[in-house]
């Protein structure tokens, strides 16, 4: 059984990892922004990500031969505004094995909504993603160098890391996000606490005092 969730695993990370390249070399975000508002573009509100102001919301998105997609837009869905790096649920959704979206994707709005962090577990090595609402559009904020930092933090050799990860787990603030960053190498498993300060010009990232390191993995 753990190996058919692994392979599952895997092959759900390969289908991003190829959606992902696709949006990029294709455009396909330039190609759902077009159609977007036609009347044949499936739309569906994806419940419990909206925006704490209720003005941003998420939706599954899906094109004639192109796998669904799940995109930033307008509550009312009027407005397209940006292609996440994240799976679609209908993608990552498994009744089977009791697995669903939220399970799979962490979302997490600033208290003043101007910022969305993002993440997806399938990934061996997964990122935090942020993006910010700005004069009516939306941009990417992302941090560049989490790993980096949090790798001196705990004294690790990275060629030793067999995965890596960086979960947002909450904002401290409007404009300080708080990330657990975790690396698995041969036998267990570190983790540090990450802060990612988004200031106006200015993004800062910093380890917190002290780090997890976890034992042998039984």
């Amino acid at each position: 059984m753990r190996n058919r969730h692994w392979i599952t695993t895997v092959l759900l990370a390969a289908t991003l990892s190829v959606l992902t390249a696709g949006a990029s070399a294709l455009g396909l975000e330039g190609l759902l922004r077009k159609h977007w508002s036609d009347a044949n573009t499936n739309k569906r509100h994806i419940d419990g990500f909206d925006s704490p102001d209720g003005q941003l919301a998420l939706f599954e998105v899906g094109l004639e031969d192109i796998a669904s997609q799940t995109v930033l837009a307008s509550a009312d869905g009027k407005t397209f505004y940006l292609l996440l790096p994240l799976p679609s649920p209908s993608l990552v959704e498994n009744p089977a094995q009791k697995r669903t979206f939220s399970q799979v994707v962490t979302i997490l709005w600033s208290p003043d909504s101007k910022r969305i962090a993002t993440h997806t577990s399938l990934a061996k090595h997964s990122e935090v993603s942020v993006f910010e609402v700005k004069d009516g559009a939306v941009v990417d904020v992302s941090p560049k160098n989490v790993r980096e930092v949090a790798l001196k933090a705990a004294v690790l050799d990275e060629a030793k890391v067999k995965s890596s990860g960086q979960k947002p787990e909450r904002w401290s603030s409007a404009t300080i996000l708080r990330v657990q960053a975790r690396f698995s190498t041969a036998g267990r498993v570190v983790t540090v606490p990450v802060e990612v300060v988004l200031e106006e010009g200015r993004t800062e990232v910093r380890a917190m005092i002290g780090t997890n390191k976890g034992g042998n993995k039984g």
